[in-house]
């Protein structure tokens, strides 16, 4: 379905990505040198592994949230940023050169794919607000790794001669680069939705909850360490309660913002509490890392959609008793109308009723369509059944939606027609027949704009003698839509029949009338 801003705005597919200047290009490039050079440099202190596998790789983190964050405009100079900091910082412990460039190749490559897939599958301006994102970017973080893990291992392999099987070094590579995701990314878009407008209160209450998390963290992980390895004795869910009022209260910020910190300080305890770190220190660290990020982003993402959803409903509530006021407002006027212009109480009611049948029938049809619009054609066809087995109308026109407002406005029109053929018109006699055709068309008021032209065109019963007094119907005919939506109606009564032009303007931001 085409829409009015299509007219002036080519399909997303076409459009080509947003160019950047040198200078913003130099800029983003340098940045991410800097940010992800020292987060890697953090990872490298962590190369206890024979394998020269690091535990916990937060750059990858980092360059995926910074991506996630600045969008595709910005992916050439972060990829090539997360090449020059890999470089220098495998040069920096010693490292063959034939090696870094690849290893930056890997690191660049996998922090793509993550991107590329959260952006084409979860959207741009990723938060963590649904369960569905969650999973996502899990997904899209495991496939990612797994793609820099077949480029390292292989070059681990092969090209650094380093014992150990290729499975192995894909394996320790791939959970170290994707629990760094998971730990690191969580932090930047965090980071990100605390540039939104916030409550001081807001901010107050959740950075004490990270200072506590924090300083929780750091107490409960170096106790639970010994010489001789891990000895969980100290029940580590002292940090649940923090990082679930985190959730609760701060879902899209500082609970992504917690997980990333408890993250970061489980590994660095381990470290540096540690002499030799064994393959059993690495996987409880890991464990670690992904259960608390895991829960704490599902929780948060629960949470997000409990109040989504509440407000969802509250604005429902706010639209229903919007549209009952506005419903009660025209079925009074619609009476008082009704019975100042019927000629004798026997002729009052039956105009009435029909009239609020009318109304009825286009409530029901915007309701089957969960009030998303109404298509013209079912519109007109609804209004004439009841006099199809008197003439049968001819419709024609493409398909064209409405929104429910105009729709609405539009149905009290088609009936007071209808009403007036079957009594005076076409409708009246079983020769008659009315035409309705109606088509979009370059507006006449303003340039590149568009309008919707309805005509109804009634022959086959002459029209005797003159139209008489205007009444509620030919008023309603005439008025309705000019006061409703800016529409010109032109209404005549030539002898070979009744003939109505109805204009809606559709200004080229409006988006009421969309059709194919």
């Amino acid at each position: 379905m085409r829409t009015i801003a299509d007219e002036t705005r080519a399909a997303p597919g076409a459009q080509p990505l947003p160019r950047i200047s040198t200078g913003a290009f130099l800029v983003a490039v340098l940045l991410m040198a800097s940010a992800y050079f020292s987060a890697s440099l953090f990872g490298l202190a962590l190369l206890s592994h024979p394998n020269g596998v690091a535990v916990f790789w937060p750059a990858s983190g980092v360059a995926v949230g910074a991506l996630l964050v600045f969008g595709r405009p910005y992916f050439a100079p972060i990829a090539l940023g997360v090449v020059i900091a890999t470089i220098f910082a495998n040069l920096s412990i010693g490292r063959p050169l034939v090696l870094a460039p690849i290893f930056g190749f890997a690191n660049a490559a996998e922090c793509l794919v993550v991107a590329g897939l959260s952006e084409r599958f979860l959207g741009a301006n990723l938060r963590f607000d649904t369960l569905r994102r969650v999973v996502g970017i899990f997904i899209a973080a495991a496939s990612g790794t797994a793609v820099g893990a077949v480029i390292g291992a292989l070059t681990i392999k092969y090209l650094g001669n380093v014992e150990g099987s290729y499975l192995t070094h894909w394996n320790l590579w791939f959970r170290s680069d994707f629990i760094g995701v998971l730990a690191m990314t969580p932090l930047i878009l965090g980071l990100q939705m605390l540039a939104r407008p916030i409550p001081v209160r807001d901010h107050v209450e959740g950075l004490l909850l990270l200072a506590f998390v924090s300083f929780s963290a750091a107490v409960i992980y170096p106790s639970t360490l010994t010489e001789q390895g891990i000895e969980v004795s100290l029940p580590i869910s002292v940090l649940f309660p923090p990082l679930l009022l985190l959730a609760i209260r701060h879902p899209l910020t500082y609970s992504p913002i917690g997980a990333s910190l408890v993250a970061f300080i489980t590994v660095a305890s381990v470290v540096a509490e540690q002499a030799v770190v064994t393959e059993s220190d690495i996987l409880w660290a890991q464990a670690t890392i992904v259960s608390m990020v895991v829960c704490s982003l599902c929780l948060s993402a629960l949470i997000a959609e409990r109040r989504t959803g509440e407000e969802r409903q509250r604005m429902l509530v706010r639209e229903l008793d919007h549209r009952v006021k506005n419903g009660l407002t025209l079925v009074q006027a619609v009476v008082e109308r009704s019975r100042e212009t019927a000629p004798a109480i026997e002729d009052f009611y039956p105009a009435l009723e029909g009239r609020i049948r009318s109304m009825a029938r286009t409530h029901s049809m915007l309701s089957r369509q969960r009030w998303h619009g109404l298509e013209l054609g079912e519109l007109i066809q609804t209004e004439l059944a009841p006099f199809q087995d008197k003439a049968p109308g001819l419709l024609c026109g493409p398909r064209v939606m409405l929104s429910p407002a105009l729709a609405q406005s539009l149905s009290l029109v088609l009936h007071e027609l209808s009403t007036n053929a079957v009594k005076y018109g076409a409708l009246s006699r079983p020769e008659g027949r009315v035409h309705v055709a109606w088509q979009i068309m370059p507006s006449e008021r303003e340039t590149g704009a568009k309008q919707l032209v309805i005509a109804w065109r009634e022959e086959g019963v002459p029209i005797p003698g003159q139209a008489g007094p205007e009444g509620f119907g030919t008023s309603t005919i005439r008025d309705l839509l000019k006061y409703e939506a800016g529409a010109d109606v032109s209404l005549t009564f030539p002898r070979e029949g009744a003939r109505c032009t109805i204009r809606v303007p559709i200004p080229a931001n409006d988006s009421k009338i969309s059709w194919r």
